[in-house]
């Protein structure tokens, strides 16, 4: 028997010796002279020094009866590789995989290396870096004196130091595997705070394993077509490698191809898998039909990519049940839309029945019904997983606040990457207006000043808010004009002369707008003549003559001022509030996520036209920083005493 073992790990050196004294010629394929070194030699064993292209990949597994991929579990494209030149040789694939890690308690976990470096970014003392030469150029934007990066000594590893402007003395070039008393020598002498490493295990079996387990229900009509989707392919991968395990125990005879990303099954069955990480990648899939749909990690996927798979969702013949199913966690740049459609509307396991009419050929109108159903789990569903790794349980409850309500507790309020974290919504405290941003509705007195903050949108909805200032500077929000169509992001598509009408419309019919003085602040944009008459123009000379300044629109600034004002001083008072009828700005303002790319502000791509007008009339009336204030914990007080009538407005 002869194998070929890309190796280049711990695993893989020792697999490919238990291999060799079984009698199998082994050959051994590592990226460096290093690795080679590593492998050292041994009977039965060749080994290959240098990078591989698929095709040398191929030539090299000719004649061979197994390949096996032993490669670093982050290391995405070499896997990919292997995986190609296996299909291309007709040699069978297996994929060794390192157990997971148990993680101890008191461990923050990232999905990517730019955000714990986004995270240590906010802290102090020194950070040992065990992710390798090739992620530092991420963590270059930290204090280069608190990186002690530990890399092989090779030119190419300390040059990816120099590169960060690591300091020499801090380099640690050494090669692996490292004992536990060796790290904690380096951790005691460098005096390090935190320790950056990547965790090589797989998470164990959970709401992605089944998905790729129900994508199998229909495997045995031949024209069945099933498609599973990730948002990017490298994080699809994983999936591939759980499918290699599930679908060759239930079907030996089912082939994976891996240039084209599809299972055939023997009845001629077939599951792809593909990604979307723009939304113009919908287009891949124009004119496709699939049968079974399946998003894994939904809430990284936009509305109209989610909606536009819709379509795509249809019988490619008799006797297919057509259906999607999705797996997330929340956060993300989709937790808005996600607990809008699937959380929001009934109570968990509660079928949410949506009626759309269709007008036939004929001209007659047909009512028609679509359900969905948001199923919660949690970590305590999984016994399987407690099981294999009891610290698990303790590592998510060891995660910052937002993290470990999302990830422990399944919370849709509170989640990684939320950007006004500061966020209450306390129906108990509506009436004293004390530790919550939302409370109940109150007549505005005459002198205080009303604000109009506007930002335009047509074919995504356009906002309005109107907001009171009182004699403190304490800003309230007590009505908006939300311009959508009810389906997620959507605008009402109509020209800025008609949404000025509403607008004056809104002032004239509500008691406490009829008759004020209000200041209107708006998106700059609507103030631009390059392309013809402004939109600010056409809504003065108008009918409805509708007046505006141009609002501030520097971001980050305006981002603050959100933060400053949401702020709880120690009455448990901020500077701003909400009526509890702005049901729009109570649902948007919290989903709002950061920009990956630009870590400081929002992702834009969201439902974020509430906040830009909102930020306008911040802008117009700016605080200065105030001091936080937690809120308590209320002991036993019968009485009440805790509510101050002094905070209720009437």
């Amino acid at each position: 028997m002869k194998a070929v073992v890309f190796s280049g790990t711990t695993e893989g050196r020792r697999f490919s010796k238990k291999l060799a004294e079984l009698g199998v010629a082994v050959t051994v394929c590592v990226a460096t002279p290093l690795g080679a070194e590593e492998q050292g030699e041994m009977a039965g064993i060749t080994v290959h020094a240098g990078r591989l292209q698929p095709d040398a990949m191929a030539a090299l597994l000719a004649g061979a009866d197994l390949c096996v991929d032993a490669t670093h579990p982050y290391a995405v494209d070499a896997t990919r590789n292997i995986r190609a030149a296996a299909v291309q040789a007709g040699v069978e694939y297996r994929r060794l995989l390192r157990a997971q890690s148990p993680l101890p308690p008191g461990c923050a976990v990232f999905e990517t290396a730019a955000q714990a470096a986004e995270y240590l970014a906010g802290t102090e003392g020194n950070i040992l870096l065990a992710t390798g030469a090739k992620e530092l150029a991420v963590f270059a934007g930290l204090e280069p004196a608190r990186l002690y990066p530990r890399v092989l000594p090779t030119p190419e590893g300390i040059a990816a130091c120099e590169a960060a402007n690591v300091p020499h003395r801090n380099i640690i070039a050494m090669q692996g595997p490292f004992s536990l008393a060796l790290n904690k020598a380096l951790i005691t002498q460098f005096q390090i705070r935190y320790l950056v490493t990547k965790d090589g295990g797989a998470a164990g079996g959970g709401k992605s394993d089944a998905l790729l387990i129900e994508a199998l229900r229909q495997v045995h009509i031949p024209h069945y077509r099933a498609l599973i989707l990730r948002k990017t392919y490298p994080q699809l991968s994983d999936l591939v490698d759980k499918s290699q395990m599930y679908y060759r125990r239930a079907f030996p005879e089912a082939q994976y191809n891996a240039t084209s990303h599809v299972w055939v099954f023997p009845s001629g069955a077939k599951i792809w898998f593909g990604s979307m990480q723009y939304t113009k990648d919908r287009t891949n899939y124009q004119g496709k039909a699939y049968d079974f749909i399946g998003f894994d990690e939904l809430t990284h996927f936009e509305w109209d990519e989610y909606s536009y798979m819709m379509s795509r969702n249809r019988p490619t013949g008799p006797g297919t049940r057509v259906y999607m199913r999705a797996t997330t966690n929340p956060g993300g740049i989709g937790h808005g839309w996600v607990k809008a459609r699937f959380i929001t509307p009934a109570p968990p396991g509660t079928p949410i029945v949506e009626t759309v009419t269709v007008r036939l050929p004929d001209g007659t109108d047909q009512q028609m019904e679509r359900a969905r159903v948001f199923i919660p789990s949690s970590v305590f569903d999984n016994p399987a997983l407690l099981a294999n790794d009891p610290g698990y349980l303790a590592s998510l409850a060891s995660l910052p606040e937002a993290e470990k309500q999302a990830l422990l507790y399944g919370s849709w309020d509170s989640f990684s990457g939320q950007v006004f974290t500061e966020w209450r919504n306390d129906p108990g405290h509506y009436q004293d207006q004390r530790w919550t941003h939302v409370i109940a509705p109150f007549a505005i007195p005459r002198h205080w000043k009303i604000y109009r903050g506007y930002d335009f949108g047509f074919s995504k909805p356009f906002s309005v808010g109107w907001y009171a200032a009182d004699e403190e500077g304490r800003l309230y929000r007590i009505k908006e004009l939300y311009g959508c169509t009810g389906r997620p992001n959507e605008g009402l598509r109509i020209d800025p002369v008609e949404q000025a009408r509403r607008i004056r419309e809104a002032e004239q019919n509500d008691p406490m707008l009829k008759g004020r003085t209000i200041l209107g602040v708006a998106d700059p944009a609507i103030f631009d003549e390059s392309r013809g008459e402004s939109i600010a123009a056409m809504m003065e000379r108008g009918p409805h003559f509708l007046h505006w300044v141009p609002g501030d629109h520097t971001r980050l600034a305006g981002k603050m001022q959100f933060h400053y004002r949401l702020a709880f001083d120690g009455e448990g008072r901020p500077m701003f509030q909400v009526f509890s009828t702005c049901r729009h700005f109570i649902r948007t303002l919290p989903n709002l996520v950061y920009d990956e790319s630009n870590v400081e502000d929002i992702d834009t791509r969201q439902e974020d036209h509430i906040y830009d007008e909102c930020r306008y009339v911040l802008m117009e009336n700016p605080i200065s920083p105030p001091r936080q204030t937690v809120q308590p914990p209320v002991g036993d007080d019968p009485l009440e005493l805790h509510r101050r009538a002094r905070f209720y407005r009437v």
